[in-house]
């Protein structure tokens, strides 16, 4: 087998060494004591990291960046019998998406995602279709659209339709099987934030847990999502509980969190208007609501950025008594929230409106889109799009199963680079174009490792 790198140099495989040759044309053989196995390399591959991978008839093998003569240059191994099921590989291609698809004897074909940072790489097995008479694969191709084609040794060729979503689990570090929140750090970090208050930081092939230091007996209990636990526009954070809120000042890292104390603990006694802390939201002057599920005639509070103090609004500013379920700032600086029993609030001027209909249920998520449009996603209704929340009376337009979507159960909201709705549902993930009102539905069958979809983020 040969194989040309990014570097210009040449691979060769041969019956039980292999040799790479430079452009300057320097040789060097690299045989067992380099970690190269005692048999024929019949396959080079190049991925889309410029790394080169080796393959016998029963293992594949990444090599090493510029192995020394006397060096290791094996870095990853997947041997028949042992991480892959099947005594014999039959074929190898390395993709466009940078994983190498191994063909395997009586054994489908599997998906190797090479690590990287010194993490494990991921094998994903695709099994032949039930119904096949030939289940070894002797040939693997790519089309345009990057679906992988697989030929058979008797029964034509397969199609694997590339998936659409690329899950997270157990296996990449997340141990918590509910995700609360995604956010990004004031440092461009993706953290997944789970129920337990772990916060998971993504480092390209897997999430890493981070604690933060508060006491466990805080977490007990606690069931907010979406807003919740989050980072300030000064870079602290603020960690919702049932005990109040936990305040961290600014680390360079999130991982930090975990061996710092907090700054501050605010609770009922300290001016929150309950302990059970449900959402947390920083508005564009710097200040941060707090809405709480304690019983009583005050729900929500916001702290003053400038003094530090604690402001609690009542039924008596036209508050509901119910607990804020969504924030979201229109254009002009007004405040919307959604609320627990369902309908909408706008706070302008120092006071509360309501709109909507109760009937819809609880307001589970709010989001502006780059045309300055509000979507509301409703537990019972459907989404439904506001274009004018500045209007002293704004419109209504509703987006429900009957006009195309897969549930009326809209459970959270979020937008592409092109202007397209995502509404994550009870039945999966449906894409709105607002410009065409087409909807495409997402589920299970594309990737979804679930079709209830709890919080979303761009």
């Amino acid at each position: 087998s040969l194989l040309e790198d990014t570097e210009g140099s040449l691979w060769i495989g041969a019956e039980s060494f292999l040799v790479r040759r430079t452009e300057d044309g320097r040789v060097t053989r690299f045989t067992t004591r380099n970690g190269v196995p005692d048999d024929p390399i019949r396959a080079l591959a190049l991925d889309r990291e410029g790394r080169v991978w080796a393959a016998t008839s029963n293992q594949v093998m990444r090599l090493v960046e510029h192995p020394g003569e006397e060096g290791r240059i094996v870095s990853e191994i997947y041997r028949c019998g042992v991480e892959l099921p099947s005594d014999r590989i039959t074929t190898r291609f390395a993709s466009s998406r940078g994983s190498l698809w191994v063909g395997l004897y009586r054994g489908g074909v599997a998906e190797l995602t090479p690590g990287s940072s010194g993490t494990p790489g991921r094998i994903k097995l695709h099994p032949v279709p039930e119904g096949s008479t030939d289940h070894s694969i002797t040939a693997i191709g790519e089309d345009p659209g990057g679906s992988i084609w697989l030929g058979t040794e008797s029964s034509g060729a397969l199609r694997l339709a590339r998936d659409v979503f690329t899950p997270f689990g157990e296996s990449e570090g997340l141990t918590e099987p509910r995700i609360a929140s995604i956010l990004e750090t004031r440092s461009g970090d993706l953290c997944a934030i789970a129920s337990n208050h772990r916060i998971y930081r993504f480092l390209g092939d897997g999430f890493y847990p981070i604690r933060p230091d508060v006491p466990d007996r805080e977490v007990a209990g606690s069931w907010g999502w979406n807003q919740w636990t989050f980072q300030d526009h000064a870079g602290d954070w603020w960690v919702a509980t049932t005990k109040g809120v936990y305040r961290f000042a600014k680390v360079r890292q999130v991982d930090d969190l975990g061996r710092l104390r907090p700054v501050a603990h605010y609770t009922r006694e300290t001016g929150l208007s309950g302990d059970d802390v449900f959402r947390l939201f920083e508005d564009s002057e710097h200040n941060v609501w707090i809405a709480t599920l304690d019983q009583g005639e005050s729900a929500l509070t916001r702290w003053d950025r400038a003094t530090g103090a604690f402001h609690r609004y009542t039924v008596h500013d036209g508050l509901p008594l119910e607990a804020a379920t969504a924030f979201q700032e229109d254009r002009q600086g007004d405040l919307w929230l959604g609320v627990y029993l369902g309908g909408l609030v706008r706070y302008r001027a120092g006071r509360f409106e309501k709109f909507g209909d109760p009937n819809g249920g609880m307001i589970r998520a709010l989001h502006l889109d780059r045309s300055g449009r509000l979507w509301v996603a409703t537990s019972l209704d459907g989404v439904v799009r506001i274009d004018d929340p500045s209007s002293p009376s704004p419109s209504f337009m509703h987006y429900r199963a009957a006009s195309g979507l897969s549930s009326d159960h809209a459970a959270s909201l979020t937008e592409d680079s092109l202007g397209r709705i995502y509404v994550g549902t009870d039945r999966g993930v449906d894409r709105l174009d607002p410009s065409t009102g087409g909807v495409r539905h997402f589920t299970m069958a594309d990737g979804l490792p679930n079709n209830y979809v709890n919080v979303a983020y761009r």
